[in-house]
């Protein structure tokens, strides 16, 4: 939790230690594991064009030297066709051959791994908001959500996983697990708070200003990360460059920007309504997994000394030799 939690830093401080630590140490790892005059063109192709954090920062310690296996071809060139015995490609540039005109590569197998529609959130479900639009409608300039989690004018729905809750440093279980604890109050607010007849409960959804507020604010913070950075591309932004996939700060602030529910942020209805806003809040207490509160960060350096430290260590109970790679 520690070690990933520092890695945030990556994603917002692009003159860190860390930031220029991680970039350094890859730069490093991609020279010592695809050395010699014959890997100097794929060790230029690996090099990201991108800041450290554009996209998801994945640890290995077999992605480099799996490429530089004799019989591993990475090719670069765009693909023309799916044929009856391979795959043809355009001309272009391949790790075995070089620059090469347009070719066909024989093929047992293939696996297609596209990514997928990671913007379109609960698609391909229909939702209807009141005044019969859609919720994929009003989120066609980009999905938006009171802290990742309710939208107004939809009374009693929350989602999971939603907007602007994905992480690129840590488990997305931490955020998905104070989402859960957040929903539950909301469902006791409701089961709870009802007369027993048809309709008679409790709606409840988050005030449109102030949820324009918390968006605002959010993309704010987004925009000064390396995901808005004009030399990143990924599935993290539009193609109009909003992010609506990615939490701007780390884990433990999430969780405690959750851990409050303000019953004045939120549009009341019916039974109880009254009452939950007299009560203001409802308070609770995150789950702490951190060894050490977050009033004290680690340095740059330590940073990445406790990163490279982990990585040797789980290297060497495993049996491996440590050379693991932050892959950008």
């Amino acid at each position: 939790m520690d070690v990933r939690e520092e890695y945030w830093k990556v994603l917002v401080d692009t003159d860190s230690e860390v930031h220029k630590g991680v970039q350094k140490v890859s730069a490093q790892l991609v020279e010592t594991q695809l050395p010699g005059d014959e890997n100097a063109e794929l060790r230029k192709v690996l090099t990201p064009n991108y800041p450290p954090g554009c996209k998801r920062i994945l640890i290995s310690d077999d992605y480099y030297p799996a490429l530089g296996k004799p019989h591993v071809v990475l090719e670069t060139a765009a693909i023309s066709k799916i044929t009856s015995s391979g795959i043809q490609v355009a001309s272009g540039w391949n790790s075995r051959g070089g620059d090469h005109p347009a070719q066909e590569h024989s093929l047992d197998i293939i696996v297609l791994a596209t990514g997928f529609t990671a913007m379109q959130f609960l698609s391909p479900m229909k939702i209807e908001v009141e005044g019969a639009e859609s919720l994929t409608q009003r989120w066609k300039d980009g999905a938006y959500a009171y802290k990742g989690m309710t939208v107004p004018d939809l009374p009693n729905f929350a989602i999971m996983y939603g907007p602007n809750t994905n992480l690129g440093h840590n488990s997305i279980i931490l955020m998905i697990e104070a989402q859960a604890a957040y929903i539950n109050r909301l469902i006791k607010a409701v089961c709870t708070n009802h007369s027993g007849g048809p309709g008679a409960y409790l709606r409840l959804s988050p005030k449109a200003s102030i949820t324009k507020a918390w968006n605002s604010k959010l993309q704010t913070s987004l925009a000064k990360s390396t995901l808005a950075s004009d030399q990143c591309s990924s599935w993290y932004k539009s193609a109009d460059g909003v992010i609506t996939t990615n939490w701007s700060e780390n884990v433990v602030a999430y969780q405690q920007e959750v851990s409050t529910l303000d019953w004045h942020d939120y549009n009341l209805e019916g039974p109880g309504a009254a009452e939950l806003q007299a009560k203001r809040q409802w308070k609770w207490q995150r789950v702490q997994e951190e060894t050490q509160p977050w009033t004290f960060s680690l340095s740059g350096l330590s940073s990445i000394g406790l990163i490279l430290a982990a990585a040797a260590g789980a290297a060497w109970m495993s049996g491996h030799r440590a050379r693991m790679s932050p892959l950008f």
